[in-house]
């Protein structure tokens, strides 16, 4: 790990323990046994003080689900070694915080949401389209509150994202695509998100998820911002936040072909991606 840095990304270190010991509770154990001492007992975590897994005091933490997710994917991939039959291959596993605030005559208004990713695929099962990360528990907010609460922007589209999914011979979970148009002057945009520049990885030769990135459409010119970034959004600029898809567990070869078409019929896999991927001939197979 890293020196503990100035931003918010810090995790305390009682993120990093509840992170690495999730993770094997996860893999090892049955889903209906509780949180009990029994489990933290034989696993021991160590992070060096100062650092970005176990900061001094002051350090900003905000936003430590980044670093902690990597320690939840760190420990998952390490414990593919050994079952990997009950591992899952890397989400996306990022909080994605987008803000966008207004002050009027009416006072100040500011909505934040998290929005969601793929899960990594396991042994047996795709991974889950649009959901928080592993470590979260936020769920998405509807189109229609947010047209009721908020007149300063609009969501013009809530999709998943074909093709984010990293193939496999289960696919990785697909990624989401949240657009607002503002329709107002001087709303500020404020975010911070990650797994701009490296894909989640799959597992056992499944293909990586796909990147997260986010644009700003102003005068039919589209510009890209960072993972972490602000702006001032006008009226009829058009803000796009896309996030990453989760890895594929297994070779895309030997996904079976009822499962991939179901993927394509549904629009969740692209004729394109089921050829150049799974070598695939969708139309000649019908």
């Amino acid at each position: 790990t890293s020196d503990q840095i100035a931003s918010n990304m810090n995790s305390p270190f009682a993120s990093t323990v509840s992170a690495a010991i999730g993770c094997v509770k996860a893999a090892l154990t049955s889903p209906d046994i509780p949180y009990n001492a029994g489990i933290t007992r034989p696993v021991t975590v160590t992070a060096p003080y100062g650092s970005l897994l176990n900061p001094k005091h002051p350090a900003p933490v905000r936003a430590r689900m980044t670093a902690t997710n990597r320690v939840f994917n760190a420990v998952m991939k390490a414990l593919a070694k050994v079952v990997p039959d009950k591992v899952i291959a890397t989400g996306f596993d990022t909080t994605t915080g987008p803000y966008l605030s207004h002050r009027s005559d009416a006072g100040y208004k500011v909505y934040h949401e998290i929005i969601g990713g793929g899960y990594g695929a396991s042994a047996h099962n795709n991974g889950c389209s649009g959901v928080d990360g592993p470590l979260g528990n936020c769920s998405n907010a509807p189109v229609e509150t947010l047209d009721m609460d908020f007149d300063y922007f609009r969501v013009s589209e809530y999709s998943l994202i074909q093709d984010s999914g990293g193939g496999g011979e289960f696919r990785g979970g697909l990624g989401v695509r949240r657009r607002y148009e503002i329709l107002k002057d001087d709303v500020q945009y404020a975010q911070y998100g990650d797994r701009f520049q490296f894909q989640p990885e799959g597992l056992f030769a499944g293909e990586p998820g796909s990147l997260a990135y986010c644009t700003i459409e102003r005068g039919g010119e589209i510009s890209q911002l960072k993972s972490k970034e602000s702006a001032w959004l006008q009226t009829g600029d058009v803000l796009t936040v896309n996030t990453g898809g989760g890895g594929g567990y297994g070779s895309p070869t030997r996904r079976a072909g009822d499962q991939l078409d179901d993927d394509v019929e549904q629009g969740k896999v692209s004729p394109e991606a089921a050829a150049a991927v799974y070598g695939a001939d969708i139309e000649a197979s019908k």
